[in-house]
């Protein structure tokens, strides 16, 4: 029963790590996402023209990067994770 009990216990901490680390990669994600929107391609006035629109395919093309760095962050947590030193994986 108790190695029933840490084998899950192993499988709940791993979970844990490659969604934390999902979530971190979307954090990061998100920050370079509003660096970019600060940039200078979005900010002041030139020859009186707005410089504060986006296009839409370069929102829709960062939100794809965003899932899809997350995602290979969670996977690749997992597939890397190790028990802590001391216990039985």
């Amino acid at each position: 029963m108790e190695l029933i009990f840490m084998n899950y216990i192993h499988e709940l901490e791993r979970e844990n790590a490659a969604l934390k680390a999902r979530l971190k990669s979307k954090d990061d994600a998100a920050i370079a996402f509003m660096v970019f929107l600060r940039s200078p391609k979005f900010v002041g006035e030139k020859k009186g023209e707005r410089k504060d629109w986006i296009c839409t395919t370069d929102v829709i093309r960062w939100l794809i990067d965003m899932n899809t760095a997350s995602i290979a962050a969670e996977e690749e947590s997992a597939a890397t994770w190790k028990p802590r030193v001391g216990e039985a994986a």
